[in-house]
């Protein structure tokens, strides 16, 4: 007895997976964009190392080759972080990478004279857990990793940063279409999106796995169960079963 099975794929959407896929370390292009909620960014060039992807002036956002987040900017207001926070590829679920170095942010000019915020902090980076995350796009596969900035606490330092200010933030990258696909912070709107569209349809081969009955497996029933795993970049829609 042969049971056929007929896969129609739809995009863009990704059937459940129970082990993550690979990720392996992108590389962009000027050209490439990610569409977000937020505005079109495009990819414009290369510039000490880090991807700058911008929208227009005012707004853009620096990514380090390993893809962690260098300099954040909305109009006036700006962020960086030096050195950038770090990622380790392929990511792997539970990874920590830790960094020392500087916090910086300086004066709106829309706010009047201030003293620019500088202190030196710790860019913690961990590969929390793979999810199904949806977003306007559609609903895709996803590594969620969130990223800690601590200032380290000085003992000169009198205010709310003498106890050590921090900000958290998490991204959604998305193996598939080889970008954050969402980012949402509690303390951070400067850097909250989701993907709005996909510049590039999700890509991967479709992937079928037989569970039940067993590779070469010795079976008398007349009739069983078949236990089959799907997982395709495009999504799976229906699944059709013929018997010969």
């Amino acid at each position: 007895m042969l049971a056929l099975l007929v896969v129609v794929l739809c995009a863009p959407a990704l059937a459940a997976a129970a082990e993550p896929p690979p990720a392996e370390l992108p590389t962009y292009a000027p050209g490439d964009r990610w569409i977000r909620s937020d505005g079109l960014y495009e990819m414009v060039r290369v510039e000490d190392g880090q991807y700058v992807f911008a929208s227009g002036p005012g707004r853009q956002m620096r990514l380090s080759r390993t893809l962690g987040p260098a300099l954040l900017q909305r109009g006036t207001t700006v962020m960086t972080f030096s050195p950038a926070f770090d990622l380790k590829w392929p990511l792997r679920i539970g990874d920590v990478q830790r960094a020392y170095g500087t916090w910086h942010v300086p004066p709106r000019p829309d706010r009047g004279p201030r003293e620019p915020f500088e202190v030196p902090a710790i860019f913690t980076t961990r590969v929390a857990a793979w999810e199904e995350v949806t977003v306007t796009a559609g609903r895709i596969g996803a590594y969620r990793i969130e990223f800690v900035a601590a200032a380290v606490p000085r003992q000169d330092r009198s205010g709310p940063l003498a106890g050590g200010a921090h900000m958290r933030f998490e991204a959604w990258y998305a193996p598939s279409v080889r970008q954050y696909v969402k980012v949402a912070s509690p303390n951070a709107g400067l850097i909250a999106y989701e993907v709005v569209a996909f510049d590039h349809a999700p890509t991967g081969p479709l992937e079928l796995v037989i569970e039940e009955p067993r590779d070469q497996a010795k079976v008398a029933q007349e009739t069983l169960p078949v236990g089959v795993t799907l997982r395709s970049p495009r999504g799976v829609s229906r699944v059709t079963l013929s018997v010969n």
